[in-house]
């Protein structure tokens, strides 16, 4: 977890420096505050779900066999996370990158300094 808040504090420093040499530090001091709220959120997040699965786990536990308990409360955090997993796939696969109109532009770029050069 310090792995991923180091990173992304690295993030938020080249964004800054990025927006520094356009003119754009208040816009990056509010994505760096933003993205800084954002993984916070997470990880309280994910604690709270952990805590909310240990207590299912316990309450379980209290009718059937310990160990069916916490085979059940794995397979649904399980089931949950494959679902969320490939929908998050899904979401990402249908975004377009744009790098065809970037070609484009590349090619047409050429076509203009060919023409100019002439």
């Amino acid at each position: 977890m310090t792995n991923v808040i180091a990173k992304l504090g690295d993030v938020a420093l080249w964004v800054q420096d990025k927006a520094s040499e356009y003119g754009q530090q208040e816009q990056a001091a509010r994505l760096k505050w933003g993205a800084i709220l954002i993984v916070a959120g997470g990880v309280i997040g994910m604690l709270a779900a952990a805590f909310a699965l240990l207590t299912f786990h316990y309450l379980l536990a209290i009718i059937v066999q310990p160990w069916v308990a916490e085979l059940t409360v794995a397979g649904v955090a399980g089931a949950g996370g494959t679902a969320c997993l490939l929908a998050g796939l899904k979401q990402l696969r249908s975004v377009s990158v744009g790098v065809p109109n970037t070609v484009a532009n590349i090619k047409e770029n050429l076509q203009w300094v060919r023409t100019s050069t002439k």
